[in-house]
């Protein structure tokens, strides 16, 4: 797959889909739970700076994202939410392109770790 040309919506299963539709006003939303790793932790490269989504799950149930949230070990995790799978989609490859953004990550390790 093209590191450039990511998209998310192969976590939107069918279940899912039909689950959100289902919902209405405004408890339609969307959660994701993204973990990031660097390339070198993941051992697909010896690039110690190359942030990649490691792990994602995607659901309709808030409280069920916070649990993942708060039981990562991992401290580069992110929680997100939307009201359309489509406004999801865009949060997560944008979350994605952050994590190439030196400053970005240089923020979020002097948040979680000091």
């Amino acid at each position: 797959m093209d590191k450039n040309n990511i998209t998310y919506t192969h976590l939107f299963t069918k279940d899912l889909k039909d689950a959100f539709e289902k919902k209405e006003g405004s408890e339609k939303r969307v959660y994701a739970v993204m973990e990031f790793n660097t390339e070198f932790e993941l051992g697909i490269s010896c690039k110690p700076y190359e942030w990649v989504n490691s792990h994602s799950f995607v659901t309709l149930d808030g409280e069920e994202a916070l649990a993942l949230y708060v039981a990562s070990e991992n401290p580069m995790v992110e929680i997100l939410n939307a009201h359309s799978l489509d406004e999801l989609n865009k949060k997560m490859i944008k979350m994605a392109n952050n994590f190439k953004n030196p400053e970005f990550v240089n923020n979020k390790v002097e948040s979680r770790f000091y």
